[in-house]
């Protein structure tokens, strides 16, 4: 289970580093014409976090979980604001105020986590 829950939590690092790619995302879009990244992406994020589901078991730091609850809970609140399409998709990607807001908002959770697991007061030896 453990393990299991981890292997989610890498995942949603990478949803949340992708999500923050303006340029990776155009990439993307162009390769998958019929396809919506920002969608994609979102929908992986759903799927992956499984509503918290086994964090706060698992170990992970409960801080953690809480910044991975708080982009959660930012989405399920921006979600009815966003299209499900758009007719100029690379334009949306780029230039889309509500899709910037979540790029935003990844980026700076990708940060709070890295913060959180920066190690303190690092002790060294001379040898």
């Amino acid at each position: 289970m453990r393990t299991h829950v981890l292997q989610r939590y890498g995942i949603l690092l990478d949803t949340l580093a992708q999500i923050t790619d303006v340029e990776r995302q155009v990439v993307q879009q162009g390769a998958q014409p019929g396809a919506f990244v920002p969608d994609q992406l979102l929908e992986q994020w759903t799927l992956t976090f499984q509503g918290g589901r086994g964090f706060f078991e698992s170990g992970l730091d409960e801080e953690i979980v809480s910044v991975l609850v708080d982009f959660d809970y930012f989405l399920d609140n921006m979600i009815g604001f966003l299209p499900t399409t758009a007719l100029n998709k690379e334009a949306y990607i780029r230039y889309d105020e509500g899709w910037q807001e979540i790029r935003e908002m990844a980026d700076w959770t990708l940060k709070r986590i890295a913060f959180l697991q920066m190690p303190g007061e690092v002790e060294f030896d001379l040898n």
